[in-house]
């Protein structure tokens, strides 16, 4: 198909893939005035890395908590190594599962003993997780 009319040698181009180190890449050739070659490699998602989830509980070393206490949750030291943005999932173990937010406050209203999940995504849909084991409405054991 002809589309474009009345072309001469300072609007000549060429393009073709050819290979490039562990993938293939676009060469374009312009046969104008400036005599360029141009490579162009798509590399977006092909070196991307996991995030890593770091889920702690603030101010407290403790694991055990009364029924109806505010618990809070900090996922802030979760990362990209290629510094990507991150969506945070929590799952709470009781049928809860929040989206958003690094940092989640949550009391049950149930005793058990429960294992509370961060999973964080990167914009490429990579993901990790990690988890801590509570316990609602329990004393602790001697």
């Amino acid at each position: 198909e002809t589309f474009y009319r009345n072309v001469d040698d300072q609007n000549m181009i060429d393009m073709f893939f050819g290979p490039f180190k562990d993938t293939q890449a676009l060469y374009i050739v312009s046969r104008g005035a400036g005599k360029t070659l141009r490579r162009i490699r798509y590399t977006r998602g092909k070196n991307n890395r996991s995030p890593k989830a770091k889920l702690r509980i603030l101010d407290t070393s403790n694991r055990t908590f009364d029924l109806g206490q505010k618990i809070a949750f900090d996922g802030m030291r979760s990362s990209d190594p290629d510094n990507d943005s991150l969506d945070y999932k929590w799952n709470f173990d009781d049928g809860t599962i929040i989206k958003g937010g690094f940092t989640q406050e949550y009391a049950y209203d149930r005793k058990g003993e429960y294992t509370v999940t961060l999973t964080v995504i990167d914009k490429d849909g990579l993901k990790d997780s990690d988890s801590v084991i509570i316990k609602i409405g329990v004393p602790p054991s001697a």
